[in-house]
């Protein structure tokens, strides 16, 4: 989350959540500017190595893309 903070002008937002019931449960909540920001993000180098690392943990990874609505 701190490197993509820092690294990407176009991520406004990554939040790292843990299910209090179920803590072995994670969500990521990241905020980019675009989807095409989102896919620059997934190739970084810094994703990759997070990847790598992170792998062996996961069991099943859903990603998913909304779109935020003007108020």
């Amino acid at each position: 989350a701190k490197n993509s903070l820092e690294r990407e002008e176009d991520c406004h937002q990554f939040d790292v959540c843990f299910d209090e019931e179920q803590p072995e449960l994670c969500f990521l909540y990241e905020k980019y500017s675009d989807l095409a920001a989102f896919e620059s993000h997934r190739q970084t180098r810094h994703m990759a190595e997070f990847s790598e690392t992170v792998t062996p943990w996961v069991k099943q990874k859903t990603v998913r893309a909304w779109n935020q609505v003007a108020s």
